[in-house]
């Protein structure tokens, strides 16, 4: 969806090699080089990997801090036969993390199972509750994953009552007011962004750093790293991807080798998942990020995020069907109720005029599922291009969760706040809270009054690759593109700008009327551009940028005076036996304005 509200800036990305790159040895043409440059590679080894992400090139797990000594805490756990509990956290990331440590250990001879903190109930990670069973059960070793470097109070029970603790997380280190690290009192912590770090890639999931211990592992036990692999890495490219990780570096050869073991991954809930949710090879991020993960993650939202382990864990077909329809049925509601959810924060920020008050979005939605308060937030800043933060009320208070642009840190940000805050966290770009209801007021001038949001921040800025001629695209030179693959966050599919495209018509498509093509001509070549939009909205927006008798007029594919710029990836389309390219729309805007 293209909002209205939202003003734009188009800039063209031109980065150069710090060397002279020889495109002979590589097998690309002068535009596919610009596209990989731009996605910051430079020089000629640089861009070797780039174009080969071997399963070699992953770096090994003894350079993460503390591994070693992790590894073999653990060995003499399972040596002496020690009761293990692996304790996750309910999001993709979190269930990867605990599925792959589960599994692994469990090939090696470990007794061990896994606890996932309930959402609602009990919070995000390890907690004392925990700890409390752990001794009942007779637990002796505990390995959280995607969480416990700020689980001070936990650990240190743990470690009074003789349990060990060895800390896998890919979070930030809590720091003191003289930026030193404050460490939790665990046995060992594996974690890329401790300061004494010397691993080369810090930007892993938890999943990642999980991975790499039991990898660390299974070297230990002499069993064939090539099997590893073929089993983990297709896990591990879930959660790099769900985590929105940047496919970059180690994790561009994660999710490429992993997606490719996706396929042949014979888990039978991972399939079962796969066959309910009609997904056909080959596997791409999009299946992962936007059907399987939202999936797996709705158990965590809705109910709890063992029933994803469970499935993952589930030998008979007929039991893994049924689980994996469960899952399906579960995230439909969560679908279902995130969209009224959308709609009442969009009513309510057009109906009380927010975005000529707020520079900062701030939507109280009353008997919203606070688990998908983030996902709403992510939706609003999206159509808006403003920071946002949704509450709802909860029985303890107002919780929600909050999304930004680029130019404004949340964390730092809201941290100014805090003082009206009962509980928050977060990072650059995402945070999580809670507050009592009478201090809202108070609290949404307070984040305002600190903003320093200027206009231009609010501006969306579109980065495109280059400015091309639609003669400039070829069948050959698009299948090129694919070299760029698996494309996401700071590796994103191909952007171009062309100048002067004129409308030959519109065909508004779908059950839903929300499938928009529109067919372009420029220099003298015929192109078909694609959008996903609202229909009448669509027709509304045109009109009123170049009137409604022209927009009829291209409707009914006669001549006309619409004359477009527009940015978009040219991608291929197969359809009924035929193959074309399609350019998908980014944005658009009257030509030579």
């Amino acid at each position: 969806m293209q909002s209205s509200y939202v003003k734009e800036k188009w800039f063209i990305k031109n980065l150069k090699p710090k060397e002279k790159i020889d495109i002979s040895k590589f097998n690309i043409d002068e535009v596919t080089l610009k596209l990989i440059l731009n996605r910051g590679v430079s020089n000629e080894e640089e861009m070797r990997e780039f174009l080969n992400p071997e399963i070699s090139n992953l770096h090994s797990p003894i350079l993460l801090p503390n591994l070693v000594k992790a590894g073999n805490i653990l060995q003499n756990h399972l040596r002496e036969k020690n009761k293990i509990r692996i304790v996750g956290d309910y999001d993709v990331d979190g269930i990867m993390s605990s599925f792959i440590l589960t599994d692994s250990l469990r090939k090696l001879g470990a007794d061990v199972d896994f606890r996932i903190p309930l959402r609602v109930e009990e919070g995000y990670g390890i907690n004392e509750s925990i700890i409390e069973e752990c001794l009942r059960d007779g637990i002796k070793l505990i390995i959280t994953c995607d969480n416990g470097i700020a689980a001070f109070k936990p650990i240190e029970l743990a470690r009074e009552k003789f349990i060990d603790v060895i800390v896998t997380d890919h979070h930030e280190i809590p720091l003191d007011e003289n930026n030193e690290e404050i460490l939790v009192t665990a046995n060992a912590i594996i974690n890329p962004k401790l300061k004494s770090s010397t691993y080369p890639f810090k930007d892993i999931c938890g999943a990642c750093v999980a991975l790499k211990l039991c990898e660390y592992m299974w070297m230990l036990s002499g069993k064939d790293l090539d099997d590893f692999y073929n089993v983990y890495l297709g896990p591990l490219s879930i959660a790099t991807i769900c985590d929105v990780m940047p496919l970059v570096k180690e994790n561009r050869i994660i999710v490429k080798n992993g997606l490719e073991r996706l396929e042949k991954w014979d888990n039978v809930g991972f399939k079962a998942l796969v066959d309910i949710l009609g997904i056909k090879f080959p596997f791409s991020n999009y299946h992962v990020g936007f059907i399987i993960g939202p999936t797996l993650n709705s158990s965590g939202r809705f109910e709890d995020a063992k029933m994803a382990l469970n499935l993952l864990f589930e030998e008979q077909t007929d039991r893994a069907l049924e689980m994996a329809e469960n899952l399906k049925n579960i995230n439909d509601q969560r679908k279902n109720k995130t969209e009224e959810a959308f709609k009442k924060g969009i009513a309510m920020v057009e109906s009380l005029d927010l975005l000529s008050k707020l520079s900062v979005l701030i939507i109280y939605l009353k008997d919203v599922h606070e688990s998908i308060c983030g996902i709403v937030a992510g939706k609003i800043k999206e159509l808006y291009n403003r920071p946002t933060i949704v509450l709802t009320n909860t029985d303890k208070g107002l919780k929600g969760s909050g999304r930004s642009i680029e130019s404004y840190h949340m964390f730092e940000k809201i941290s100014k706040s805090k003082g009206f805050l009962k509980s928050f966290g977060g990072h650059k770009m995402a945070c999580g809270l809670s507050l009592d209801e009478d201090l809202l007021k108070d609290f949404i001038t307070d984040v305002q009054k600190k903003a320093d949001l200027t206009e231009d921040d609010l501006f969306r800025k579109i980065l495109i690759d280059a400015k091309i001629s639609f003669s400039d695209l070829n069948m050959d030179r698009v299948l090129n593109f694919k070299k760029l693959e698996p494309c996401g966050n700071e590796n994103p599919q191909a952007l171009f700008g062309t100048i002067g495209a004129r409308v030959k018509g519109i065909q508004i498509l779908g059950k839903n009327k929300n499938f928009i093509k529109i067919f372009l001509v420029e220099n003298e070549k015929v192109m078909e551009a694609t959008l996903f939009e609202d229909g009448q909205a669509f027709v509304e927006k045109f009109s009123n940028i170049f009137s409604k008798e022209e927009v009829d007029k291209a409707l009914k594919s006669v001549n006309n005076n619409i004359v477009l710029d527009i940015c978009y990836s040219p991608v291929i389309n197969e359809f009924m036996g035929k193959t074309s390219i399609q350019l998908k729309l980014k944005s658009y805007r009257k030509s030579g304005v």
